[in-house]
């Protein structure tokens, strides 16, 4: 309408059709003009939507779409066309739509083909009295929601971009929207209800007060697990792994030759969620696992655990729910391979009886304790029995210092032997000093944290004391110091013999004075001189002692003798 345009309204008639529509046409009047108003015209579309097939297949995947099987529809979009406006018009025009492939669902379950992507504009022209079809080809892809229908929806509305053209009636719809269900395959009633079971087995068994002994030749464990589905269709079916932080998932492998696809995720280092079957665990299928773990070198528990955990979209009873879930366990104790050994510094010593030192030399015994396994050891205990103390309190040995690297040690109370200390007097009748017939010095040492390929030493400084072994009555006499390297109460560790015990041997040897008689001692005199003058007298006859004459006085006598 013409922009400056006065008192519009003033005068209206509607008598005349001047452009022939059939229709009555309005005369406006203005000041000093008039405007002709005209009735564009009015169509009514009946849209319909039909897919085919009209449910998604689940299991049956019918074509292939970018290398890969998919299950491919087709909807035929259809529009019948009719206008209440008689007479003369130009009855073809055209008509835009959008084509969505569930537009409120955040991840794509279905695509259209060509353009991959689940918006399709397209443009299409009608014409009045007749019926126009357009088909929309679209393809499923693997997903997995197979519940809720798919939703394909188609907007549209009239294009008049480069012409006045008509106009949509009132009543007439501008959406059309179709649901397309997935086949379940759950009977006449559509739904589907399942019965999992699974069952596991470990092969390693230990309870509490006889736990199995991982050696150092052992360090797997196997782990065998079925799931079968024993009544309906089960969807998207999910295998829940879980097994505690002293294990490490190896492989994970299910049985040869087997139908049942199995596809396994890693949310957490000892966690696996695994697909069964997508997107169905059929009726009556059965799928068997093969679990390997190894034993983890940096923690050591007390039990090994797995736990596995079934589950699906489709509905299950309350009353077959309890064996979704197997669990398998074992306590176990770990033997670490360690090496235990004693050094000693003086192995021998000869007690003179006529020293004067009371107390003898100082010398140092150590312990040393090598982790050449793999585990990280703690809890580790040194027991030293140290022989100190004989009959009446009196000290041979004594402890005069500890020297620790990553331990804490301390010296205990003096041991009681099973039998009366030894007297001095009866080590004649005694070659051994040890636990059984002595006092002992104990020290006890809490090692620390051993990790793979580390050690720890721990030195054992003693004196002699000369004295006591002076006043004795003894040739030889072996001193035995035993040390044992156990563990904690409690612990998970488990020592070999080999690496249990260690000692360390100290042998005392009393040297005693030898008596010379005189008479033997004059005689030996009288004796090495008699030797000498006889050995004398001999050179004397052999001429030994007699002086050679040089030549000049040999001529000079045999001159005065002519």
């Amino acid at each position: 309408m013409p922009q400056a345009l006065s008192y519009f309204g003033r005068s209206v008639d509607g008598r005349l059709d001047l452009d022939g529509d059939e229709l009555v046409d309005v005369a406006v009047g203005a000041q000093g003009a008039a405007v002709l108003l005209s009735s564009r015209p009015i169509v009514h579309l009946a849209p319909s939507l039909e897919v085919t097939p009209p449910a998604i297949s689940v299991v049956q995947r019918d074509c292939s779409r970018r290398g890969q099987e998919a299950a491919c529809l087709s909807a035929a979009l259809c529009f019948q066309v009719t206008s209440s406006t008689p007479g003369r018009w130009d009855r073809r025009f055209y008509l835009r739509f959008t084509a969505s492939l569930d537009e409120w669902t955040a991840g794509a379950r279905a695509v259209f083909d060509g353009s991959g992507q689940r918006l399709s504009p397209r443009r299409l022209r009608l014409s009045v009295g007749n019926v126009t079809c357009e088909q929309l080809r679209f393809h499923v892809l693997d997903t997995s929601d197979y519940l809720r229908p798919l939703a394909l929806t188609v907007t549209f509305a009239l294009d008049n971009t480069t012409k006045p053209g008509p106009v949509l009636d009132e009543g007439s719809p501008t959406s059309i929207r179709k649901l397309v269900p997935f086949s379940k395959d759950c009977g006449p009633d559509n739904e589907c209800v399942t019965d999992l079971v699974l069952r596991a087995n470990m092969d390693i068994k230990g309870s509490r007060k006889d736990p199995f002994v991982v050696r150092g030749g052992r360090q797997k464990v196997l782990v065998s697990a079925t799931l079968e589905n024993r009544k309906e269709n089960a969807y998207n079916t999910s295998l829940s792994l879980s097994f505690s932080r002293n294990l490490h998932l190896a492989s994970f492998m299910p049985q040869r030759d087997s139908p049942v696809k199995v596809e396994c995720t890693t949310p957490s280092p000892h966690v696996r969620l695994c697909s069964v079957g997508h997107p169905v665990f059929r009726t009556g299928a059965k799928v068997t696992f093969l679990l390997e773990f190894e034993f983890s070198c940096s923690s050591l528990l007390s039990q090994v655990l797995v736990r596995l955990t079934a589950t699906s979209n489709s509905l299950e009873r309350n009353g077959t729910l309890q064996d979704n879930t197997a669990q398998t366990s074992a306590h176990v104790q770990y033997e670490p391979h360690l090496l235990f050994s004693s050094e000693s510094t003086l192995h021998r010593y000869e007690v003179h009886p006529y020293g004067t030192l009371p107390v003898g030399p100082e010398f140092k015994t150590t312990l040393r304790v090598q982790n050449l396994g793999c585990y990280v050891v703690s809890g580790l205990v040194i027991s030293a029995l140290l022989p100190a103390v004989a009959h009446g309190g009196n000290y041979f040995l004594s402890l005069s210092q500890v020297i620790t690297n990553n331990a804490s040690c301390t010296v205990q109370n003096l041991t009681k032997p099973p039998r009366p200390p030894v007297h001095p007097e009866e080590f004649q009748h005694t070659s051994r000093l040890n636990g059984t017939n002595t006092r002992c010095q104990v020290v006890r040492c809490h090692l620390g944290r051993l990790a793979k390929g580390t050690e720890v030493s721990v030195g054992l400084l003693r004196l002699v004391h000369n004295e006591f072994f002076r006043r004795a009555k003894f040739k030889s006499l072996t001193v035995v110091s035993t040390f044992e390297l156990g563990a904690k109460e409690g612990s998970v560790l488990q020592l070999t013999e080999a690496s249990h015990w260690s000692e360390s041997l100290l042998e005392v040897i009393q040297t005693r004075p030898v008596l010379i008689s005189l008479w033997i001692l004059i005689g030996s005199v009288l004796g090495g001189l008699l030797l000498l003058a006889l050995l004398v007298f001999c050179l004397w006859k052999l001429g030994f002692f007699a002086r050679k004459k040089i030549p000049e006085e040999e001529k000079r006598e045999e001159k005065l003798e002519q």
